[in-house]
């Protein structure tokens, strides 16, 4: 198949379609050329569908990232063969990102106090596009976030201020970001991994009350709103319910008594 088949078989929605042709145009040049190439940071539904595009095309040698290991955002990587991935994670600068430390002076740093959103609105003010960016790390009066390395120069001259404090800018080629996981682990046992058993037993609401948040488009499954109560849940997916949180599923198998399936999972406070 062509990349047009290619891409047509995955979405018909043109938005999509954009992002895919892009993540087919860095893989064709990492190997046309040799070199490594990466995208620009993506949300959790794009970096899905670029993976479903990237397993069709059947590259061997790729990576998600976003300056740490778990982040939220990612950039997708393709490395030539004289590459690893422990090559990205130890020199994040090969695919062009780097990270911003941004905090108040001594006497603001007691009352400062920057969340997500300052960090986030701060940015978007002064016209940078949301790609452009990657996790964002506030506590107290300082914040660190990764961003693409063509962007660093632009914030360095012209983030002045997050909310109404003045911050001092300074840029990192790598930096260990250490985000807070506020979790609860726990595990239950289900009939059948359906998203709606699944649900039902991490968010703690009853099945059929499960049901009806699929069918409204409130459950998502890795960044994606998924409509099928029927959906098989997988280790390793990520699920989310609008007002009741997150969580991950860490591990599926082996059975009760009853013969019902036991899985472990985390939920995010």
């Amino acid at each position: 198949m062509n990349k047009t088949e290619i891409i047509n078989k995955i979405t018909s929605d043109p938005e999509q379609r954009i992002l895919l042709s892009h993540v087919f145009d860095l893989y064709e040049r990492c190997n046309g050329r040799n070199v490594i190439t990466a995208s620009d940071f993506m949300s959790e539904p794009d970096a899905y569908l670029a993976e479903i595009l990237i397993n069709t095309v059947k590259s061997e040698n790729h990576l998600f990232f976003g300056g740490y290991d778990d982040a939220e955002r990612k950039c997708v990587v393709f490395l030539p063969d004289y590459f690893t991935e422990d090559d990205v994670r130890d020199d994040p600068s090969l695919c062009d990102i780097n990270y911003i430390e941004a905090s108040v002076d001594k006497f603001n740093e007691k009352n400062a106090n920057f969340s997500h959103r300052d960090v986030l609105g701060s940015l978007m003010g002064l016209g940078i596009e949301r790609h452009l960016i990657g996790d964002i790390v506030a506590e107290g009066g300082r914040a660190v976030f990764a961003v693409k390395s063509k962007i660093a120069p632009f914030i360095t001259e012209n983030l002045m201020k997050i909310s109404r404090y003045p911050v001092t800018i300074t840029v990192y080629e790598k930096y260990e970001m250490a985000p807070k996981q506020d979790y609860v682990s726990d595990s239950d046992t289900v009939a059948s991994m359906r998203l709606d058993a699944v649900a039902s037993s991490v968010f703690s609401i009853s099945r059929s009350a499960a049901c009806d948040a699929i069918n409204g488009g409130l459950v998502s499954v890795n960044g994606i709103a998924v409509t099928k109560s029927d959906r098989s849940v997988n280790e390793g997916d990520k699920l989310s319910l609008r007002g009741k949180g997150k969580a991950v599923i860490d591990a599926v198998g082996g059975f009760s008594k009853k013969g019902r399936i036991r899985f472990s999972y985390r939920k995010f406070r």
